[in-house]
């Protein structure tokens, strides 16, 4: 069996990727439990249930998964030796940012968020990311993005910007990376996109948060229902982050600015330094 990465730092689009994959090959899922018996999550040991399937991936050769993963690649990932490929899922680490302090509040107790917006960003500007994450194996964003994007593995670079705003198109990428001997047809296409919308995704997010006694592996802790924050949340991009206070933006471009360059992200400062 052999795998193909999905690889992203967090809060990049990951799982609205396999919600579209489960989607697009193997059609509704009644909760996201299923999903990842078809698109496991390897840091939770999600691959030891899933079921190897065979799409007829020409690049794959026979049975394979699609693996989510946020660890830097390297031989300590499940599957390592038995890749194929990685989907390398990327950005904008503004949106990283502030939907990283979103979860952040969600994921605490009761919703006790007690570091302020601006001290979080602050910290983030300065490491490149989130440092519990980087704690975690994850690297910073950067670090994250050039180490899966300079393996021996073949790849396919896909901004989340771009998932969003042409799933379909983005899906018919993914099949000719994965040199399908038979294309998806375009009602499948359709199909999937309307699978993996957000109404549906949030809808999902919502009747497995409210049953205390269903799984949910893909959306976190049912108790942030209740402080009234979704793990399926805006998904907003090119966010400006002036309401942290005075200069974050142009600090953000000073640490950020040759990532944007380099993945087509916008400057939003009126100036930048180099970094």
């Amino acid at each position: 069996m052999k795998f193909v990465y999905l690889a992203s730092y967090p809060k990049s689009g990951n799982t609205f990727l396999r919600f579209l994959l489960h989607a697009a090959f193997f059609g509704p899922a009644a909760n996201s439990a299923e999903i990842s018996k078809r698109v496991p999550d390897i840091q939770r040991n999600e691959q030891q249930k899933a079921v190897p399937f065979d799409i007829g991936s020409e690049l794959v050769g026979g049975e394979m998964l699609f693996a989510k993963t946020h660890l830097l690649p390297g031989p300590w990932i499940p599957g390592w030796t038995e890749a194929a490929g990685v989907i390398s899922i990327i950005r904008d680490p503004r949106d990283i940012l502030r939907s990283g302090l979103h979860y952040r509040k969600m994921a605490t107790d009761n919703g006790k968020w007690e570091v302020p917006d601006s001290r979080y960003a602050s910290i983030f500007i300065e490491q490149g990311g989130d440092p519990i994450w980087s704690q975690m194996g994850y690297g910073t964003i950067p670090q994250h993005t050039v180490a899966w994007q300079t393996t021996h593995l073949p790849l396919l670079t896909i901004r989340y910007e771009d998932l969003k705003e042409d799933p379909a198109a983005k899906l018919i990428e993914i099949c000719e990376f994965l040199r399908l001997k038979k294309p998806l047809e375009q009602s499948a296409l359709d199909r999937a996109v309307e699978l993996a919308s957000f109404e549906n995704m949030r809808a999902m997010e919502v009747r497995e948060k409210q049953n205390t006694t269903s799984e949910s592996p893909a959306f976190g802790d049912p108790k942030s229902l209740r402080n009234g924050m979704y793990f399926v949340n805006k998904a907003l991009s090119h966010q400006r982050l002036a309401d942290f206070g005075p200069g974050f933006d142009r600090a953000f471009d000073s640490r950020f600015g040759p990532y944007l360059d380099a993945y087509g992200y916008p400057i939003l400062s009126s100036s930048r330094s180099a970094s």
